[in-house]
């Protein structure tokens, strides 16, 4: 009761220990439960009642199903259910909206639910051993956390196309698959080789075909698919924001590319002073960073600052809307390092600032050579109740040899071909 903490491994039980549910010492403390490799054919139905439940393992059993109530527990930050007879996984499963890691490994699964792609604190998925085929797998894409990622020894014939943008994503599982694509000689070459190949071919798929395995059908033309010259560095990277409405609202929505173009970053009602950070998680020789308002609801004073390792900042640019002006008046700078001035406010602002053209607006400061990896919006002053911006590109080249860092914050650990 005072650790929180119960282990029953290897006792030979033959059913779920029905006290944890029903006796309030128990279900109102216990915070980690291991029930693993004994004889338990069913999780019990009031486990929901495990109102403090942070992780719980359940590996190694007779389990055939899962009941939708273990969703419930609003706690659960790590569930393992491995080496069962599980053959669906619920619809539920997105009510958890703190996990961090979720394993199925040694079951049945045939097919994984589109509610899956609501855990976006998700950092590790074990879904090695079963039955799946996944296609697109669409609901990849919104698990912009994931670190880990098993899928070995499935039916898959195509590693899914999101994978692609897991740019977090720095352990990938794959092998026992009669896979098709990507072709071997990629797959040789590691993460990197296998995200960058998958990456490019996001839009293709999510503009042309919907949810369809990569390249088994229908071979894509090599002149549809081509490497951009230039990077979005921004895309589902780590961020914060001093003030969200609420999580529907997150940062990272404004992060998704425009993959998803209903969904927006908005600030809470009623606050000037509010800050936004992205981490690019290794640096970038920037060219270029574009700002897309949701309708009207841009800033009137604004500044974007740069920063190699997040100590010192480079002002890069300042934006002031001035309502006075009239049409046909001369826009005139009144503030030093001013880099753009409007009139008034526009319906769906998209703001771009260049920094590494010569006839950029970039004020009188040098980039650091070594590269960027942080970047800041500073809003001081909006025009109605939020701010709110769609999406936000960072546009430049990965310096290669910058150390790359995890969204957990250690260093990733790269082989020497992604080196």
């Amino acid at each position: 009761k005072e650790s929180g903490i119960c282990e029953l491994p290897k006792m030979s039980l033959q059913m779920f220990p029905p006290e944890f549910c029903v006796d309030p010492d128990l279900a109102d403390h216990v915070r980690y439960l291991d029930l693993s490799f004994n004889c338990i054919p069913r999780i019990d139905p009031f486990i929901h009642q495990m109102t403090t439940l942070e992780q719980l393992k359940v590996d190694g059993n007779l389990l055939k199903e899962v009941p939708p109530n273990l969703f419930e527990c609003k706690c659960l930050i790590e569930l393992s259910l491995d080496h069962n007879q599980i053959s669906e996984m619920p619809l539920q499963v997105g009510q958890c909206t703190r996990l961090t890691l979720l394993s199925f490994c040694h079951n049945k699964l045939t097919r994984i639910p589109d509610e899956i792609g609501e855990l976006t604190s998700l950092m590790s998925l074990q879904l090695s051993h079963n039955e799946l085929v996944l296609g697109t797998a669409g609901w990849l894409k919104t698990l912009t956390f994931l670190q880990s990622l098993s899928l070995d020894h499935n039916k898959m014939i195509a590693i899914p196309v999101t994978v692609g943008v897991l740019s977090n994503l720095d352990q990938l599982k794959f092998e026992g698959n009669d896979l098709r694509d990507p072709p071997k000689s990629v797959l040789e070459g590691g993460i990197k080789a296998i995200r960058d190949y998958l990456y490019y071919n996001v839009a293709y798929e999510y503009g042309s075909l919907g949810l369809a395995p990569p390249r088994t059908r229908k071979r894509i033309a090599p002149m549809t698919v081509r490497e951009p010259k230039l990077e979005d560095a921004a895309l589902y990277k780590r961020a914060t924001a001093s003030s969200t409405f609420n999580n529907t609202h997150h940062i990272s929505k404004a992060l998704d590319g425009g993959l998803l173009p209903n969904t927006f970053w908005r600030s809470a009602d009623r606050d000037d002073n509010v800050v936004v950070d992205v981490d690019l998680g290794t640096k970038f020789a920037l060219e270029s960073i574009e700002i897309h308002w949701r309708n009207s609801f841009s800033p009137r004073r604004y500044t974007v600052e740069l920063s190699e390792e997040g100590r010192q900042w480079f002002l890069v640019h300042r934006c002031i809307v001035d309502p006075s002006l009239k049409e046909g008046d001369e826009v005139r700078e009144g503030e030093e390092h001013i880099t753009s001035m409007y009139k008034k406010y526009g319906v769906d602002r998209c703001d771009k600032i260049v920094l590494r053209r010569a006839d950029s607006m970039m004020i009188d400061t040098v980039l650091p050579s070594s590269g960027i990896r942080y970047l800041r919006v500073h809003m001081t002053k909006r025009w109605f109740n939020s701010y709110r911006i769609a999406f936000l590109h960072a546009w430049g080249n990965r310096i290669e040899g910058a150390s790359q860092v995890s969204a957990s914050g250690h260093d990733v650990e790269l082989s020497y071909r992604d080196a």
